[in-house]
């Protein structure tokens, strides 16, 4: 089981650079040395992809929370939702909002308004 210091130790490892490719490279790092990167040290990766346009690498991680036996958190799918607002993929922010509900998780304003912002952006505002 991870402790809260991997938490405070990737946000700061990652809040100064801002990339992707390192938050990526980070929980390799974790994994590496066996230390199990838990639901916190994904989103922080997935918010680091979605700064950085990458919603593709973002989506990824998805799949890795679960194999590894956890649970993605609201958080979670608001940071995947952001991830593809920030790289204007209107079409799948609506498809992970709507992904949501059937993990039991319940959307709330930021997942709403990060949906929104990818259609606005994608200039769909019909789907707005």
């Amino acid at each position: 089981a991870t402790s809260a210091w991997h938490d405070v130790a990737l946000s700061d490892m990652l809040a100064p650079k801002k990339s992707w490719r390192y938050a990526v490279s980070a929980l390799c790092e974790l994994d590496s040395r066996k230390l199990e990167p838990d639901v916190v040290d994904h989103n922080i990766a997935i918010s680091s992809c979605g700064s950085g346009r990458q919603w593709q690498q973002a989506l990824e991680m998805l799949p890795r929370i679960r194999h590894a036996g956890m649970e993605p958190t609201r958080v979670t799918h608001n940071a995947e939702i952001s991830s593809c607002a920030a790289s204007m993929q209107w079409n799948t922010a609506l498809g992970m909002l709507g992904m949501m509900c059937s993990y039991s998780q319940e959307p709330n304003v930021i997942s709403c308004n990060a949906a929104i912002k990818a259609c606005m952006d994608g200039k769909r505002w019909e789907q707005s």
